[in-house]
C-alpha cells in the first residue's frame, strides 16, 4: 500500500505525546524529541487534519484514536504542541549552530487507525539530533499552547 504524504501548512499544529519523565515543571525536555535508532521521523499528530473548531477538540480526537490503538495515556503525560512553521524555522538555527544546513520537515504520514499521524524529519540519531531536540523543546516552551494534558475520559 502506497501512503500519500504531504507537507503540513506552516500555520498548522502538530502534537507529540510526552510521558511524565519527558517534562518537568510545565516545560518539555529535549529527550521528548529523540529519534529511536532506525527512525526516519519523529511521530506527531496533525491537529488541523480533523477540521475541528479548537486545538483542544482536535487533541481529544488524537487521544481517542490513540486509545483505540491500545496506547496508554497517563495523567502525568502531556502533549507538546508545535506550529509546523516554528519547526521549519529551526533549520536556520541548526545551520547557524552546526555550520551545516539541515532542513526540518513536517509531513502528514497517515496510518491505518491514526489518520492524522505525521512526522518531523530532517535529522538523524547523531550530533544533529542533540541540536534538533534542544531547538524543538525550546520552540514548544516558548509558546502559550506548548504543553497540554491529554483530555481524560470518564
Amino acid at each position: 500500500m502506497v501512503v500519500e504524504t504531504k507537507e503540513i501548512l506552516d500555520k498548522h499544529h502538530v502534537a507529540r505525546y510526552c510521558s511524565g519523565s519527558r517534562h518537568v515543571d510545565g516545560e518539555v525536555l529535549p529527550k521528548a524529541f529523540i529519534l529511536r535508532l532506525g527512525e526516519t521521523h519523529l511521530s506527531v499528530n496533525w491537529l488541523e487534519y480533523f477540521g475541528l473548531d479548537s486545538l483542544d477538540d482536535a487533541l481529544a480526537r488524537v487521544c481517542e484514536d490513540k486509545r483505540k490503538q491500545g496506547f496508554t495515556l497517563r495523567r502525568t503525560g502531556r502533549f507538546a504542541l508545535l506550529r509546523a512553521g516554528d519547526v521549519r524555522a529551526a533549520r536556520i538555527d541548526m545551520g547557524a549552530l552546526s555550520g551545516t544546513a539541515h532542513c526540518l520537515t513536517v509531513t502528514h504520514i497517515p496510518q491505518e487507525g491514526d489518520e492524522s499521524h505525521s512526522g518531523i524529519g530532517g535529522y538523524v540519531a547523531d550530533e544533529m539530533s542533540r541540536i534538533a531536540t534542544d531547538l524543538l523543546a525550546e520552540k514548544v516552551n516558548a509558546v502559550s499552547y506548548g504543553l497540554r494534558p491529554p483530555p481524560m475520559t470518564s
